[in-house]
């Protein structure tokens, strides 16, 4: 009976410590990878998203670098959340948001339009500039733009492939 009892309080000691415990193989939070739209850490969201072409610290690669105090002094929120949720029509920029057929939520959007700003805007390296608006606020001249075409890009197509490539590149916002 000594026996028995000693061994029934074995047990009960050792599964008091197990108590506290949890089960072997049974994930924490931590172990437990998030869905995409549950993402909410930046450095997370630009890397999934954004370094590929505008580089690892927003210092650029194939794309605008957007870790530049003068292109965040220029481009407000709305215009950056509009470029990163829309795209841009006939470049390389698509649109990221879900209500575009893209992978991230309003609030990811949100997410990284703030911390681009907070992360990387340095208003002390504009010195005090004002500068311009990064969209015209106002329709453009077309007899000026015609003129400017006609003067700066028009003569480009025809000396060389290479200056034919060129001036489509260059000269394509102007035609």
């Amino acid at each position: 009976m000594n026996a028995r009892l000693s061994s029934l309080s074995t047990c009960v000691a050792a599964l008091s410590l197990c108590i506290g415990c949890r089960p072997p193989g049974k994930p924490t939070s931590a172990d437990i990878e998030l869905k995409p739209e549950e993402v909410r850490d930046f450095a997370v969201l630009y890397r999934l998203n954004c370094a590929g072409c505008h580089g690892q610290d927003g210092k650029g690669n194939t794309a605008l670098a957007l870790a530049n105090p003068v292109y965040l002094a220029i481009a407000s929120d709305d215009t950056i959340r509009r470029v990163t949720a829309s795209g841009v029509r006939g470049s390389l920029m698509p649109a990221f948001a879900k209500s575009a057929s893209g992978t991230l939520t309003d609030e990811q959007i949100d997410i990284l339009t703030r911390e681009m700003r907070v992360r990387w805007a340095k208003p002390r390296e504009t010195f005090g500039a004002n500068p311009p608006s990064y969209a015209a606020t106002e329709g453009g001249n077309a007899t000026k733009g015609a003129g400017a075409y006609a003067t700066f890009c028009a003569g480009l197509r025809i000396t060389s492939a290479r200056r034919k490539q060129a001036s489509l590149l260059h000269c394509t916002t102007l035609s």
